[in-house]
């Protein structure tokens, strides 16, 4: 990682003249480790101290420069909502060129998240305010999205009040299926990963379908150091046990939403709904996009899927105004939301099911 004064010196996302007009981040709000730091990027627009807060974190071998990240950013200056972007250590300009892509310890990825959720919403908050703030991941991003909701849920105390929900966009909680690999080089692959953690695999990114700019070069491509697909495959092990012995069952969490998609090849969408139906918050709701793991950088699939992730928020947010009862407003026995579909009994004998789109 950078120095904070390496960092500041560094341009803000989207800042390349390019002939296509981009939302810009209003600033940057280094998260010092050390004597090192990481890179967080702020979109406040026409806000105000109570707006609501998203706090965003990218995929794997993504940074904040992402298409994806600029439409969620574009549409949340539509709906004065604030955003800030955490690049995760090794990626974006939370690295040099000499540790890119170099931090495979799923722990250590988590700590920095908890730290981003703690420093960033006390920094945005207004004085004297307590502005709700939902975490949302895509990705890699998205399960430690999720284990950071489960984490915050237990430790009230330690955290920002008024955390609302989490969102997350294919979370990586089962790629095993994906690559099918045999018994014998997952443990090759831990055996090198522990003497030569930074050999490449055949895994391997091209940052060229989701690079915003174009020429963008924040992004990594290439083949995965071991370091980082070993990490990967063993987050699935971990994912299982967890909810197994009850690690990750987000009952103290109130919003949960999960988008996954038919065509994801590295998550398969049975996994995401197993997960699903797994953890037990307040209230949940599953949104089937029909799509591929980078359904996020797609403008065809992004659009509903931003649609959907705004219209969660400002349902919470606007209960939260109203004093309602959130009963009145979700089916919890469904856990979908009524605006969807006709108001039933919660008497009534009802299907979980998700929504497609």
């Amino acid at each position: 990682m950078y120095g904070v004064h390496e960092l500041l010196d560094k341009p803000l996302a989207f800042s390349e003249k390019t002939k296509k007009k981009y939302v810009k981040p209003t600033s940057r709000f280094p998260i010092l480790i050390g004597k090192q730091a990481l890179n967080v990027e702020i979109f406040e627009g026409k806000t105000n101290s109570d707006s609501p807060i998203l706090l965003m974190v990218h995929g794997l071998c993504e940074s904040i420069e992402t298409k994806g990240i600029q439409a969620l950013v574009t549409t949340a200056r539509a709906k004065k909502m604030k955003v800030a972007c955490l690049e995760l250590e090794g990626m974006g300009f939370s690295s040099s060129d000499k540790d890119k892509m170099r931090c495979g310890d799923f722990e250590k990825h988590l700590s920095n998240v908890l730290l981003f959720i703690k420093k960033t919403v006390q920094h945005m908050r207004g004085k004297g305010s307590d502005a709700p703030y939902f975490i949302v991941g895509n990705g890699f991003g998205g399960i430690l999205c999720l284990y950071a909701s489960e984490l915050i849920s237990r430790m009230k105390e330690a955290f920002p009040v008024n955390f609302k929900g989490v969102a997350a966009i294919a979370p990586i909680v089962s790629i095993k299926e994906a690559f099918d690999p045999s018994l014998s080089s997952v443990v090759t692959n831990s055996l090198l990963s522990s003497v030569m953690p930074f050999l490449a695999t055949e895994l391997s990114v091209h940052e060229s379908t989701y690079n915003c700019p174009d020429r963008s070069t924040r992004n990594y491509s290439g083949k995965l150091p071991l370091t980082i697909s070993k990490m990967l495959f063993d987050l699935t092990t971990k994912v299982h046990n967890d909810i197994e012995n009850g690690e990750l069952k987000l009952v103290g969490v109130s919003n949960v939403l999960i988008f996954g998609g038919n065509d994801d090849k590295l998550v398969p969408i049975r996994r995401i709904e197993a997960f699903f139906n797994s953890i037990k918050p307040r209230r949940k709701l599953l949104v089937n996009m029909g799509r591929g793991h980078d359904m996020l950088h797609h403008r065809n699939s992004a659009i509903p899927l931003l649609d959907k992730l705004y219209s969660w928020v400002e349902e919470i947010t606007d209960l939260d105004k109203e004093n309602n009862n959130a009963n009145a407003f979700w089916d919890v026995k469904a856990q979908t939301p009524l605006v969807d579909r006709p108001f039933e009994s919660e008497n009534r004998e009802q299907v979980e099911q998700p929504i497609s789109v």
